[in-house]
């Protein structure tokens, strides 16, 4: 679980492992910042969520107690997709008219996207990727990834033109905050991502 707090041009940051449920210590970690940061609730201006891809039991949590904490302080609360989020981030392949956004979800499955510039192309699903399917994808798209080490096999056996065309992009929170101005770039009322199986 990842808690971020921008406040008077800070940003405060907190990374949670842990092997309990999101919904058991996400309330208690973030009045855990909100102390440790000398920070009052009633300050905050908006409320920003991730809508999935992720653990359905976390999203649902999250954006929950961010839509009871928004009606209760009165103030916005905004989602975006990890899949717009990614491909907002990544600069380097503005370049290219199709992308395909891949998030590693476990093992050799992903959830994937296809975007047209800014604009999602396909709904979210999830995918078993093979080398095949793989090298399919990269012929006919540039890629944007979320791990380093989920193509390390499928590398090797890819070429020079096909590697220029994998972006890997840290979606860490912190990335988020760069676009907390950008309102258009979020979803008001935001909604859990429900993705479809392969």
């Amino acid at each position: 679980m990842t808690i971020a707090i921008k406040a008077k041009n800070r940003l405060i940051h907190s990374k949670l492992k842990t092997s309990k449920q999101i919904s058991e210590v996400m309330i208690t970690e973030i009045d855990s910042q909100m102390k440790l940061n000398k920070l009052k609730m009633k300050n905050l201006k908006a409320i920003y969520v991730i809508t999935g891809p992720g653990s359905f039991t976390g999203v649902r949590s999250s954006i929950t107690y961010a839509k009871i904490t928004s009606l209760v302080l009165k103030i916005p609360v905004l989602g975006i997709s990890k899949f717009k989020l990614l491909n907002k981030l990544c600069v380097k392949a503005k370049k290219y008219t199709r992308k395909t956004i891949l998030i590693h979800h476990k093992e050799d499955l992903f959830y994937m996207q296809k975007f047209t510039r800014d604009n999602p192309k396909t709904d979210p699903k999830l995918i078993k990727i093979e080398e095949d399917f793989f090298k399919n994808i990269i012929n006919n798209s540039c890629i944007i990834y979320n791990k380093r080490e989920i193509f390390r096999s499928m590398y090797k056996s890819i070429d020079m033109k096909q590697k220029s065309k994998l972006y890997y992009v840290d979606d860490s929170l912190l990335d988020l905050s760069s676009f907390s101005n950008k309102t258009s770039l979020f979803e008001n009322n935001p909604k859990p991502l429900y993705i479809n199986n392969y």
